[in-house]
This record gives structure tokens, C-alpha cells and sequence, in this order.
């Protein structure tokens, strides 16, 4: 299937904001982060990334537009391993992050209870509901407030 001009243009700007081009990821990538370091990383970054799925859920289950929903359920259906990605066999992508703490030397159990406490945080703030929100359809319209 042919991708829209939309659809092409929604990927060209992800592309642009890519945790690839964050100066962490250069150095992670140049060396200059250790195992300790990139086992905290774990830490502070598990938290979003657990949550990832639901928000792409808020906005596909409120998006109207067929291009940007297709986009979307290929990107949860990867995140949560039920495809995979390329060679590559499927795997939820949180499972890949623990496994990295582990190698980096952090208990899987010190990132989970740490990321319990966050999660704690994170539902008072209410992520996936702050999404709802940003992308409810108007009543006049079957527009989303994103458009």
C-alpha cells in the first residue's frame, strides 16, 4: 500500500524530532556513557515508555483520520511485541529495556518498584487522559482538536 503525502509527512516530521539525534544518544553511542549511567538512564526512562502504548491508544481511539490510525496501530502493536520490526522478532520494547538494566547491572526488581513509584506519579498527572483531551472530537465535527 502506497503511503499518503500526509502519511509521508507525519513520518518525515518524527524523523526530525528521533531520540537519535539527542546529544544523550551520542554519547551513549560514542562510548562516553558507562554501564552505571546507562542502568540510571533505565531508571528515569522506563516510567514514559511503559505508558507509551496507552497513549498512542488515547489518540487512535480518537483520531479520524484512517492514515494516522493505521500509523499508530503498527507502532502499538510493535511497542507491545505482538509484530516485529524488520529481522527483528517481536518483542514488547519495555522487555527490551529491562533487559538492558540487567546488563547494565540494575536488578530488574530495583527498576519495576522504582518505576512503581512513578507510575503513581504519572496516573496523578494522568498521561493517557491528557492525551484524550488533546485530541477529543469537537461536537461539531469529527475532527480532532490536534487538526
Amino acid at each position: 500500500m502506497a503511503k499518503s503525502a500526509f502519511r509521508q509527512a507525519l513520518e518525515e516530521a518524527i524523523e526530525q524530532r528521533h531520540s537519535a539525534v539527542h546529544p544523550w544518544s551520542e554519547a551513549w553511542t560514542s562510548g562516553k556513557l558507562d554501564r552505571r549511567l546507562l542502568g540510571e538512564w533505565v531508571k528515569q526512562h522506563f516510567h514514559y515508555v511503559s505508558h507509551f502504548s496507552e497513549w498512542l491508544g488515547a489518540v487512535y481511539a480518537t483520531c479520524p483520520h484512517w492514515d494516522v490510525q493505521h500509523f499508530l496501530l503498527e507502532n502499538i502493536t510493535e511497542e507491545e511485541g505482538f509484530v516485529g520490526s524488520g529481522d527483528f522478532a517481536p518483542v514488547r520494547h519495555s522487555e527490551l529495556l529491562l533487559d538492558f538494566a540487567e546488563t547494565c547491572g540494575m536488578k530488574r526488581d530495583e527498576i519495576l518498584s522504582c518505576a512503581g513509584q512513578r507510575r503513581a506519579a504519572a496516573r496523578d498527572a494522568r498521561p493517557a487522559e491528557l492525551v484524550r483531551r488533546a485530541v477529543a472530537p469537537s461536537r461539531s465535527s469529527r475532527r480532532c482538536r490536534a487538526c
